[in-house]
């Protein structure tokens, strides 16, 4: 059995409510009780935009799994507040450790300027030191209310016990905004611009190179999804080398292009990020530039249907196992119910896919990526990557 409780955050999260809920999952309420949450298995983990957890268990155990999830949200303990900063801090120094976590926190600070979207998934380290228990009251008081939750269940377990069991442990939770103003959504603002860290130490450079992408509610995020998809990710542990579907993978097995790379397509209520991330020798770098810029402008010009069967077919099966456990199932229920309203069967899923056709997949790749500001990340020995003019002039060159 897996349970996944999630909470629409609000665009509004200022620096030290948006940690509240890391706190809340180390508090002693929740923390009080190892053995449960050994038995639970993976027992809390916080999602990123919307706030979430989630706990795995064995149906015996179901009732407390879904007990912690509300104990959690209803009555969560912060008298034990100093514990739990220490352990997001030691969270923080490993995040600062990751290269690719680096480049991508600072590829959201330039895309989103002045938005919640700016600010790194576990928070910043001012805001931390901050932080007290009244401002993680608060933001219990404004976000965990009944319209903003959303608890799945999925494996094997009875609906009606699963029932009962939420009825029980969510009692205190309520829809009245009694001590605090209704939070609103401002709508989250994009900007072309880029952020680079130069240091000549490194042995490589860590870039990430992104546009706008489409909402998660948007029939825009399959195409890019499936644009994605095409792009592909290739790294030096491949066993295939240069047999690969992927331009950029054949480029980087033939002429060492680049040291891995992995595409991605990120969809957040109201907008997104398409792009990709590269680990690229100091004189390689102009040439991932063209060879990426080349195959998205591509997409916007020349895909046939012929080549999307093959991206169609990887994302199916793509879909199909992010839903193999009953953890991904639950995860992936309560994000839709907050996107859609509603759980989106497998078949619709799949009949979205398989039924875009190659001049819609071009108009949605020319609305996205056809000269348009994109957005630049990277750090490391990055002497040779082209000015943000340069980048910019090459999402709208003809002669590509």
């Amino acid at each position: 059995m897996a349970t996944k409780i999630l909470s629409f955050a609000t665009k509004a999260l200022r620096r030290r409510e948006a940690l509240a809920i890391r706190l809340a999952s180390h508090s002693a309420a929740v923390l009080s009780r190892p053995a449960q949450l050994t038995e639970l298995g993976n027992g809390i983990r916080v999602a990123t935009e919307d706030m979430g957890g989630a706990t795995a268990a064995i149906d015996v155990c179901i009732e407390s799994g879904i007990e912690i999830m509300g104990r959690l949200v209803s009555v969560p303990d912060f008298s034990n507040i100093e514990n739990a900063r220490n352990r997001v801090f030691r969270e923080m120094a490993a995040t600062d450790a990751d290269n690719e976590a680096v480049v991508m926190n600072g590829l959201h600070a330039m895309a989103f300027q002045n938005t919640s979207l700016a600010l790194p998934v576990i928070g910043r380290s001012e805001s931390l030191s901050q932080l007290t228990q009244e401002d993680c009251q608060n933001y219990v008081n404004t976000h965990f209310k009944g319209p903003r939750i959303v608890v799945a269940v999925a494996g094997d377990v009875h609906h009606d016990d699963a029932v009962k069991s939420v009825d029980k442990s969510f009692s205190k939770i309520t829809s009245l905004y009694d001590k605090s103003e209704i939070p609103i959504l401002p709508r989250t603002r994009y900007t072309g611009s880029d952020i680079r860290i130069r240091d000549d130490a490194m042995p490589l450079a860590h870039i990430v190179l992104a546009v706008e992408g489409a909402p998660r509610d948007s029939n825009d995020a399959i195409a890019l999804n499936l644009a994605s998809e095409l792009f592909g990710s290739w790294d030096r542990s491949h066993g295939g080398g240069g047999d690969t579907s992927s331009y950029l993978g054949i480029c980087s097995a033939v002429d060492n292009t680049t040291h891995g790379f992995r595409s991605f397509n990120i969809s957040y209520a109201d907008t997104g990020l398409f792009g990709a991330y590269f680990v690229v020798e100091r004189m390689k770098q102009e040439d991932v530039l063209w060879h990426t810029t080349y195959e998205w402008k591509r997409y916007c010009m020349e895909i046939t249907d012929n080549e999307l069967n093959r991206g169609k077919n990887s994302l199916v099966t793509k879909i199909m196992r992010n839903n193999e456990t009953p953890t991904a199932v639950a995860n992936n229920t309560s994000a839709e119910v907050l996107t859609f309203g509603r759980r989106v069967p497998l078949g619709e899923w799949r009949d979205r896919v398989l039924g875009l056709k190659a001049a819609r997949m071009r108009d949605i790749c020319t609305e996205h990526i056809w000269d348009r500001c994109p957005v630049v990340s990277c750090i490391g020995p990055i002497e040779q990557f082209e000015d943000y003019e340069v980048v910019r002039g090459k999402f709208s060159w003809v002669r590509y």
